[in-house]
């Protein structure tokens, strides 16, 4: 025959043939050598916490079962009582519905394609005895006992809140403390599975009152607060000429004497507790009237005083006007109207204010207007207010005008000739005559002559943002452009420039150019500039292959910000609408169109978008195909069976033969 086989290989045998022909030539044919894979080994594990020991497999009614498979096979078929339960990639299997006698077994394949079938687990479940309700009162006092029952014996009685109420093993429950306490009562079976039922008690406080605290004395016109940490009681007075008392137990003095204050608490059965306190009431002291010069200026001083002796004095605004506690000299501070207090405090510690409204009045602020910048040699007529007194002018760098120059103690202008060296500036103050207040010094031209460039251009844009065009004034000279978080990439030394934004966050670009006739700006005019971030670039995670027909390949985001939405895309086309982001990882969902998948977040307040890192691909598996099913039909009893076939295969295909669902 021109066929052998044997079963007994070993891996690298080498099998040879040796034929004759009809002439009885022998010839040896090419070997072949056998490559012999092992079979998967490892074993079948399992976790649990019910019943008396874990991971037993001994378990409770409903009680949640993971079994472990040895790691590192391309194929797990997890089966209960042989049915397939799970057949995947995963080592692992959690079920919570199980029945005594269940057979767990897994069957593993290699990278050969090897199958072996690991150890069987067997899982025992027990079920949880009936316990019968918790019966007794469901009430009890403070320091007050009652008991409690339940039909079903051998259990076991616990508080849950044992500062408000405990149980002893007799059910006998004891109040602590006001509140609400869950009784337990549990029963464990010898299986080690507990059944347990509660009972609710309440906690019911006694009616007692603390004493009354607070001060002893109150003067007359005058409040003490009086408490009492028992909540819900009302407060009395045994004379309200003397003194009253509110519902809060603020006490106030009416007259000199002495009164007798309760709080009374009725608690929830109806029970009363009065506790009382005697309280003085003192007369206050008599203080005459202040006197003084109460019109001052800002940074004047006033001394004040009363004919009463041994009191303090105080400001009702320090910000307006001080007052020295002791002398009684008030010193303006910003103008406004303050009240000015004098208060003398007797032997009982009972007080008499007295009171003067001091106004102070604003320091005049002399203002200039005129040329600035300027140019040297240029004249230039600065003006300040009218009708004011006492004008005081100071130029530096220049000269006054001669005769129609003003700059005298009665005018309120000044022309200047700018004929000097610089730093130029000129000066002026005088005296309010309505109050008497003279003013800080005004300046204005304050260094160098030069122009006031302007700029235009967007003030919100993007991090990474080109051709953002910032222009000045044309027709000038020597433009000098500064930038900061961007580049200028075009038009430097012109009057408008081409920005790259490149940095986050509050910046600016600022100008400066010399006029024709040869001024310069002071300062360059700064332009600020808002940049906004782009949303942070997070990984597209999922996509991959999947079978014709299935429900698609997941694609995702590996995180997200909050404001931002993501819009995914199958090459230039977007599919669905965008996802907002949350603060973390978000999916898209399944995809089930071949192509390459990308996202784009774009920030719903800025408006800047940015393209995610990385690309996923969906690719679609074709089905294997279908053949027909052969052989079958009728064998007698003790017989050999029947042989069933596949009418084809496909090379790379698994082929399992299933009798109903095993």
């Amino acid at each position: 025959s021109n066929t052998a086989s044997y079963i007994g290989f070993a891996n690298n045998d080498i099998v040879t043939v040796e034929v004759s022909n009809a002439a009885t030539c022998v010839a040896i044919f090419n070997p072949i050598t056998i490559i012999v894979n092992a079979l998967p080994t490892g074993s079948l594990t399992l976790a649990e916490n019910s019943g008396t020991d874990p991971d037993d497999g001994e378990i409770c009614t409903g009680a949640n079962v993971i079994f472990t498979a040895t790691p590192g096979f391309t194929l797990y078929n997890f089966k209960v009582n042989g049915a397939t339960v799970q057949y995947n990639a995963s080592n692992i299997y959690t079920s919570s519905t199980w029945t005594t006698g269940d057979v767990v077994s897994v069957e593993v394949t290699n990278a050969s394609n090897c199958v072996a079938t690991l150890n069987n687990r067997i899982i025992t479940v027990f079920a949880y005895d009936v316990v019968q309700p918790i019966t007794g009162p469901g009430e009890v006092c403070v320091n007050s006992a009652i008991i409690l029952a339940d039909a079903t014996g051998s259990g076991t009685w616990s508080s849950a809140q044992p500062a408000i109420a405990t149980i002893n093993a007799s059910g006998v429950v004891t109040g602590v403390s006001a509140g609400t306490a869950t009784i337990s009562y549990t029963v464990v079976n010898a299986n080690g599975c507990s059944t347990i039922v509660t009972k609710v008690i309440t906690v019911n406080a006694l009616p007692v009152v603390n004493a009354i605290a607070g001060p002893s004395a109150v003067c007359v016109s005058s409040t003490i607060q009086l408490s009492n940490p028992t909540s819900g009681g009302t407060w009395g007075t045994g004379n309200a000429a003397i003194a009253t008392v509110d519902g809060a137990g603020l006490v106030t003095g009416v007259s000199n004497g002495s009164v007798t204050i309760t709080y009374s608490v009725i608690n929830n059965t109806n029970c009363t507790t009065i506790v009382s306190k005697n309280i003085t009431v003192n007369a206050l002291p008599l203080v005459a009237a202040i006197t003084g010069d109460i019109d001052i200026c800002v940074n004047g001083t006033t001394a004040l005083s009363s004919t009463t002796p041994g009191g303090v004095w105080s400001s009702a605004s320090g910000s307006i006007a001080t007052v020295n506690a002791s002398t009684g000299v008030v010193t303006g501070v910003a103008a406004g109207t303050v009240t000015i207090s004098y208060k003398v405090t007797d032997g009982a510690n009972c007080s008499t204010t007295v009171t003067a409204d001091v106004l102070v009045n604003a320091l005049p602020v002399p203002t200039l207007s005129g040329p600035n910048p300027i140019c040297p040699l240029s004249t230039g007529t600065y003006t300040t207010e009218a009708g004011q007194s006492a004008y005081v002018w100071t130029v530096t760098g220049g000269t006054v005008v001669p005769v129609t120059g003003g700059g005298g103690s009665n005018d309120d202008f000044v022309s200047i000739v700018w004929n000097a060296t610089g730093p130029y500036a000129v000066f002026v103050n005088y005296t309010n005559p309505l109050t008497g207040c003279q003013g800080a010094t005004s300046v204005t031209v304050a260094n160098g002559p030069g122009s006031s460039p302007t700029i235009s251009g967007p003030t919100v844009v993007c991090e990474g943002s080109t051709g953002n065009i910032y222009s000045t004034q044309a027709g000038n000279l020597n433009y000098s452009w500064t930038i900061t978080g961007g580049t200028i990439d075009l038009g430097v030394g012109t009057d408008n420039v081409s920005v790259t934004w490149t940095s986050p966050g509050a910046r600016s670009i600022s100008v400066n150019y010399s006029l024709v006739g040869g001024c310069n700006a002071a300062t360059p005019t700064v332009y600020n500039v808002t940049v906004n971030p782009l949303p942070v670039a997070f990984n597209v995670t999922g996509g991959g292959a999947y079978c014709s027909g299935g429900s698609g390949a997941p694609i995702g985001l590996s995180g997200s910000q909050n404001g931002v939405s993501y819009q995914l895309y199958n090459g230039a086309s977007t599919v669905g609408t965008p996802v907002t982001g949350t603060g973390s990882a978000i999916s898209f969902g399944n995809q089930t169109a071949n192509g390459t998948y990308t996202v784009t977040a774009s920030n719903t307040s800025t408006l800047c978008s940015n393209s995610m890192t990385g690309s996923v691909m969906v690719t679609i598996n074709p089905l294997p195909a279908v053949f027909n099913v052969t052989g079958g039909g009728a064998y007698c009893s003790g017989g050999t069976g029947v042989v069933i076939d596949l009418s084809g295969s496909e090379s790379g295909i698994n082929y399992q033969l299933y009798n109903g669902a095993s």
